[in-house]
Protein backbone atom coordinates (compact mmCIF):
# COMPACT_ATOMS: atom_id res chain seq x y z
CA UNK A 1 0.00 0.00 0.00
CA UNK A 2 0.84 3.87 -0.42
CA UNK A 3 0.66 5.90 2.26
CA UNK A 4 -0.14 9.57 2.31
CA UNK A 5 2.42 12.19 2.92
CA UNK A 6 1.65 13.09 6.20
CA UNK A 7 1.63 16.42 7.51
CA UNK A 8 1.27 18.31 11.10
CA UNK A 9 -2.85 18.72 10.59
CA UNK A 10 -3.13 15.28 9.54
CA UNK A 11 -0.19 13.04 10.80
CA UNK A 12 0.08 9.43 9.87
CA UNK A 13 -1.13 6.79 12.57
CA UNK A 14 1.24 4.48 13.70
CA UNK A 15 0.25 1.28 16.36
CA UNK A 16 2.92 -0.42 17.51
CA UNK A 17 2.66 -3.32 19.96
CA UNK A 18 3.54 -6.88 20.71
CA UNK A 19 5.17 -9.01 23.74
CA UNK A 20 7.78 -7.80 25.68
CA UNK A 21 10.05 -7.60 22.58
CA UNK A 22 7.99 -4.90 21.33
CA UNK A 23 8.90 -2.24 24.38
CA UNK A 24 12.09 -1.36 23.19
CA UNK A 25 10.80 -0.96 19.17
CA UNK A 26 7.67 1.00 20.23
CA UNK A 27 9.73 3.19 22.96
CA UNK A 28 12.34 3.80 19.96
CA UNK A 29 9.22 4.43 17.46
CA UNK A 30 7.76 6.51 19.66
CA UNK A 31 10.18 8.91 20.02
CA UNK A 32 12.03 8.99 16.79
CA UNK A 33 8.06 9.28 14.92
CA UNK A 34 7.03 11.62 17.56
CA UNK A 35 9.93 13.97 16.92
CA UNK A 36 9.11 14.54 12.94
CA UNK A 37 5.31 16.28 14.26
CA UNK A 38 3.61 14.48 11.14
CA UNK A 39 3.67 11.11 13.26
CA UNK A 40 1.43 10.21 15.78
CA UNK A 41 2.19 6.55 17.91
CA UNK A 42 0.56 4.67 19.64
CA UNK A 43 1.86 1.79 21.53
CA UNK A 44 0.71 -1.45 23.35
CA UNK A 45 3.27 -4.06 24.70
CA UNK A 46 2.21 -6.91 26.44
CA UNK A 47 4.67 -9.15 28.51
CA UNK A 48 4.18 -12.77 28.55
CA UNK A 49 1.95 -13.00 25.36
CA UNK A 50 2.07 -14.33 22.22
CA UNK A 51 0.20 -16.68 20.00
CA UNK A 52 0.41 -19.70 21.36
CA UNK A 53 -1.78 -19.06 24.80
CA UNK A 54 -5.45 -16.87 23.78
CA UNK A 55 -6.57 -17.90 27.27
CA UNK A 56 -3.94 -16.23 28.29
CA UNK A 57 -4.12 -12.41 26.45
CA UNK A 58 -6.11 -12.85 22.96
CA UNK A 59 -4.31 -10.67 20.13
CA UNK A 60 -6.09 -11.33 17.44
CA UNK A 61 -9.07 -9.84 19.98
CA UNK A 62 -6.94 -7.04 20.67
CA UNK A 63 -5.92 -6.52 16.72
CA UNK A 64 -9.23 -6.68 15.46
CA UNK A 65 -10.73 -4.13 18.16
CA UNK A 66 -7.33 -1.54 17.10
CA UNK A 67 -8.24 -1.59 13.20
CA UNK A 68 -11.87 -1.41 13.97
CA UNK A 69 -11.53 2.18 17.09
CA UNK A 70 -8.42 3.22 15.38
CA UNK A 71 -7.76 2.14 11.38
CA UNK A 72 -4.15 3.24 11.64
CA UNK A 73 -2.02 3.86 8.76
CA UNK A 74 0.65 1.32 9.57
CA UNK A 75 0.98 -1.23 11.93
CA UNK A 76 4.41 -2.14 13.91
CA UNK A 77 4.01 -6.12 15.25
CA UNK A 78 6.52 -8.40 17.02
CA UNK A 79 5.87 -11.47 19.12
CA UNK A 80 7.18 -14.79 19.55
CA UNK A 81 9.63 -14.96 22.35
CA UNK A 82 7.16 -16.79 24.38
CA UNK A 83 5.25 -18.86 21.94
CA UNK A 84 7.50 -22.26 21.84
CA UNK A 85 5.06 -23.76 24.66
CA UNK A 86 2.02 -26.00 24.39
CA UNK A 87 -0.56 -23.93 22.39
CA UNK A 88 -3.85 -23.80 23.77
CA UNK A 89 -7.29 -22.50 22.38
CA UNK A 90 -9.08 -19.87 23.28
CA UNK A 91 -10.91 -21.27 25.92
CA UNK A 92 -8.12 -23.15 27.69
CA UNK A 93 -8.57 -26.03 26.82
CA UNK A 94 -4.79 -28.12 25.08
CA UNK A 95 -4.41 -27.43 21.36
CA UNK A 96 -1.22 -29.58 21.25
CA UNK A 97 1.34 -29.50 24.57
CA UNK A 98 4.57 -30.33 22.05
CA UNK A 99 5.87 -27.12 20.55
CA UNK A 100 7.58 -27.63 17.18
CA UNK A 101 4.75 -30.64 16.52
CA UNK A 102 3.90 -30.88 12.98
CA UNK A 103 0.40 -30.07 14.15
CA UNK A 104 1.73 -27.15 16.03
CA UNK A 105 3.87 -25.55 13.34
CA UNK A 106 0.31 -25.95 10.89
CA UNK A 107 -1.77 -23.90 14.03
CA UNK A 108 0.70 -21.78 14.26
CA UNK A 109 1.06 -20.80 10.78
CA UNK A 110 -2.75 -20.80 10.77
CA UNK A 111 -2.46 -18.12 13.45
CA UNK A 112 -0.24 -15.96 12.21
CA UNK A 113 -1.53 -15.57 8.93
CA UNK A 114 -4.94 -15.25 11.07
CA UNK A 115 -3.23 -11.74 12.49
CA UNK A 116 -1.72 -10.70 9.26
CA UNK A 117 -5.15 -11.13 7.54
CA UNK A 118 -6.56 -9.33 10.48
CA UNK A 119 -4.14 -6.11 10.35
CA UNK A 120 -4.03 -5.95 6.32
CA UNK A 121 -6.03 -3.36 4.55
CA UNK A 122 -5.51 -1.58 1.20
CA UNK A 123 -4.25 1.66 3.24
CA UNK A 124 -2.35 0.35 5.52
CA UNK A 125 1.05 -0.91 5.68
CA UNK A 126 1.87 -3.62 8.27
CA UNK A 127 5.52 -4.05 9.60
CA UNK A 128 6.22 -7.84 10.94
CA UNK A 129 9.43 -8.06 12.97
CA UNK A 130 11.13 -10.98 13.21
CA UNK A 131 13.16 -12.05 16.18
CA UNK A 132 16.69 -11.84 17.05
CA UNK A 133 19.29 -13.64 18.42
CA UNK A 134 18.86 -15.13 21.11
CA UNK A 135 21.37 -15.79 24.08
CA UNK A 136 20.86 -19.73 24.20
CA UNK A 137 21.48 -21.82 21.08
CA UNK A 138 18.68 -23.95 21.41
CA UNK A 139 16.26 -21.22 21.95
CA UNK A 140 17.52 -19.37 19.13
CA UNK A 141 16.91 -22.39 17.46
CA UNK A 142 13.60 -22.49 17.98
CA UNK A 143 12.89 -18.71 17.29
CA UNK A 144 14.18 -18.70 14.01
CA UNK A 145 11.68 -21.57 13.11
CA UNK A 146 9.16 -18.78 14.23
CA UNK A 147 10.77 -15.98 11.77
CA UNK A 148 10.50 -18.28 9.30
CA UNK A 149 7.07 -18.79 9.62
CA UNK A 150 6.80 -14.97 9.89
CA UNK A 151 8.91 -14.17 6.82
CA UNK A 152 7.14 -17.01 4.80
CA UNK A 153 3.45 -15.92 5.66
CA UNK A 154 4.43 -12.53 4.81
CA UNK A 155 5.21 -12.83 1.72
CA UNK A 156 1.30 -14.05 0.99
CA UNK A 157 0.10 -10.95 2.30
CA UNK A 158 1.18 -8.34 0.16
CA UNK A 159 0.60 -5.46 2.85
CA UNK A 160 2.60 -6.89 4.66
CA UNK A 161 6.79 -6.78 5.16
CA UNK A 162 9.13 -8.84 6.91
CA UNK A 163 11.83 -6.84 8.87
CA UNK A 164 13.87 -9.96 9.89
CA UNK A 165 16.14 -8.71 13.14
CA UNK A 166 18.28 -11.83 12.96
CA UNK A 167 20.51 -10.34 9.72
CA UNK A 168 19.87 -7.00 11.39
CA UNK A 169 21.82 -8.00 14.76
Amino acid sequence: PRLFTPTASHPLQIWAGGDSMSSAIDDSLSRLAGDTGVMKVTTDSKVSTGLTRPDYFNWPGTINSVVQEDNPDVMVFITGANDWQGMTNPDGSTFDPTAGSPKWIAEYTHRVDGMMSLMEAPHRVVIWIGLPIMASSDFDQHMQILSKIYETEAAKHPGVIYVPLYSLF
